[in-house]
């Protein structure tokens, strides 16, 4: 198995497809430089997506993706008073993945990265290279707050793992040599 990232996010957008709380300074979320993207909830209110895409992803065209690993920095003003309500594959089609990756944990009030996904979770889909390469691949998350607080999220990044294919040594395709662009030789 093989991967990319982590990578971060280079676009990022407040999406009003949920939530009643807009995300204010969306593209704060690209770097962990203590610049945050923020929401000022009261209680009982959920946030906008925050939507991150274009991960800049260059996964070999035929491989086979096994996984997503999505790591949120996030930090809240007051414990226990924020939580994770939705985090999802944002697809190029402008859908959602199947599988919503939030348990609904609480918020820190120090950053930490929560990590969501993994090597061997495709999050319900069945991705290609494809889709995940596209700049308008990405992943979208929202919060609720049981109490007044700020939900401020520092770093989004994404890593994909992938199985480059693999051909027995001397196999020809299309009267060439199969190696390269994400083909591996063995033999």
């Amino acid at each position: 198995m093989s991967a990319i990232g982590p990578n971060n996010a280079a676009t990022f957008a407040s999406s009003a497809l949920v939530g009643v709380v807009a995300i204010t300074n969306p593209t704060n979320a690209q770097l962990s430089d203590n610049s945050y993207a923020t929401a000022v909830l009261v209680g009982g209110q959920q946030t906008q997506y925050l939507k991150a895409t274009n991960f800049a992803l260059a996964v070999p065209v035929h491989s086979t993706i096994d996984g997503i690993t999505v790591e949120i920095e996030r930090n809240t003003s007051l414990l226990a008073s924020v939580s994770d309500t939705t985090v999802k594959l944002y697809l190029p089609d402008n859908s959602l993945s199947a599988t919503n990756q939030s348990a609904g944990a609480a918020w820190s009030t120090s950053d930490a990265y929560a990590t969501f996904g993994g090597a061997s979770d495709t999050w319900g889909q069945t991705l290609t290279p494809m889709q995940v390469n596209d700049l308008n691949f990405g992943v979208v998350i929202s919060a609720t707050a049981a109490l007044a607080a700020t939900a401020s999220i520092d770093h989004v990044r994404m890593t994909v793992n992938y199985t480059p294919l693999s051909i027995p040594g001397g196999m020809m395709l299309g009267g060439r040599l199969a190696a390269g662009n994400g083909v591996s030789v063995n033999g």
